[in-house]
């Protein structure tokens, strides 16, 4: 029996670490096994797709009772496994998505899900739109439901066995990697910086609590050691921003004129593409993530700084785990602002460091590769399915442990 895979996902060019994510496990898959057919039952704003053995189908939204849209589908298509990438903003996490679980096992269908962040006691209690009574009882009840839960870490895996979610159905696969190798010199001229000049990154959605302006009141600290330093802020408005989120756009750039760094920062306010990632990720020589929300997840964006190999400077938040684990030394609490100053110059100006740092980094990216997180895919989808040796069985559940 051949692997016939259903999606459902958000999907290019859908703006969406959800779509990315499941844009770059399908194309692994699809190389490793030449007999896996994929379809994407995506929501509305997907490409639609007919190419060979992958399909993506735009079919429903999350504004509407999706659940008739997504069943009427699957129905047609016949697949004989069930992926949800699953995240609480796209599907909810109340009876809405419990009946499509349920109607989905009625049909006699595995299902896989992929936590991409797992609520938590302490997550802002507006996040939990399904309510804070039900908590527990509904991440216990997902793990009765399905086959397997995915989660990207240790913390989420932790956090789901405290809500009484059975240990054997809960997976670690980390977040996938996407390694990259761009030119610095070249990379740095398409941005305006000279080979000399020292770039520090923030990337990725513009939200009030990645705590941006944090480094932007550093700089001045920074360029009185590093003068040739200059910060590159990059990202877009996600489509469901908060107002927070807007106001943010303005307060930034505020700040920037009030201390009088334009000369020193660079906005690159946009949903950049493949090609432009890779080159902006090149022209960094450190990139900084920040954060003050303890939200149970793992960053795409981060994955993207760890494919480049360039030192990551992080606060110590869930989110940001891996750092911790890659490179506690550049870690820090989110009010530690001094602290942040001091590891930033330290990479900038102390090459031994910076280059131990960026190897352990480059490790990581090489074991959590698109390549590998898809063979980890591809191993529990055989189980699922019955499809492994007990071989098979064994020699996936010792990866995972790695």
């Amino acid at each position: 029996m051949k692997i016939k895979l259903c999606y459902l996902s958000t999907y290019p060019p859908t703006h969406c670490g959800i779509a990315n994510y499941t844009y770059y496990l399908v194309n692994e898959l699809l190389k490793l096994d030449q007999s896996i057919e994929i379809v994407i039952v995506a929501e509305k704003g997907s490409e639609k797709i007919k190419e060979g053995r992958l399909t993506c189908i735009p079919c429903f939204s999350r504004e509407e009772n999706y659940t008739s849209d997504i069943l009427g589908l699957i129905s047609r298509l016949k697949p004989n496994l069930i992926h949800i990438q699953h995240e609480y903003t796209i599907y909810g996490f109340d009876s809405k998505f419990f009946g499509l679980l349920e109607a989905l096992k009625k049909e006699n269908l595995r299902v896989i899900v992929t936590m991409h962040e797992v609520h938590a006691p302490y997550t802002p209690k507006d996040k939990i739109t399904y309510g804070v009574e039900n908590l527990e009882k509904n991440h216990r009840k997902l793990g009765e439901v399905v086959d397997k839960i995915l989660v990207h870490s240790d913390l989420m895996k932790k956090q789901l066995v405290e809500y009484g979610v059975e240990e054997t159905k809960i997976v670690v696969v980390p977040h996938g990697t996407k390694i990259m190798d761009e030119n610095p010199v070249e990379a740095k001229k398409i941005f305006g910086f000279s080979e000399n000049d020292k770039v520090i990154l923030s990337f990725g959605f513009i939200r009030k609590f990645k705590k941006e302006r944090m480094l932007i009141e550093a700089l001045p600290k920074i360029l009185d050691k590093e003068p040739n330093t200059h910060l590159l802020l990059v990202g877009s408005i996600h489509p469901y921003s908060s107002t927070n989120d807007v106001e943010e756009l303005k307060l930034r750039k505020d700040l920037v004129n009030n201390l009088r760094l334009g000369q020193h920062v660079k906005f690159i306010e946009k949903y950049v593409s493949e090609d432009e990632i890779e080159k902006i990720f090149g022209a960094a020589d450190i990139i900084v993530c920040l954060h003050d929300q303890k939200f149970l997840e793992v960053s795409g964006s981060l994955h993207l700084g760890i494919g480049a190999g360039k030192p990551i400077v992080a606060t110590r938040i869930p989110r940001f785990e891996e750092v911790e684990k890659i490179s506690p030394e550049t870690t820090f609490n989110v009010e530690e602002e001094d602290k942040m100053i001091d590891i930033i110059l330290r990479l900038l100006t102390d090459k031994k460091f910076k280059d131990n740092v960026a190897e352990k980094i480059k490790k990581y990216a090489e074991e959590t590769s698109w390549e590998n997180i898809a063979k980890k895919h591809l191993k529990i989808y055989r189980e699922v399915l019955g499809l492994s040796s007990e071989e098979d069985i064994k020699s996936s559940k010792k990866i995972m442990l790695l």
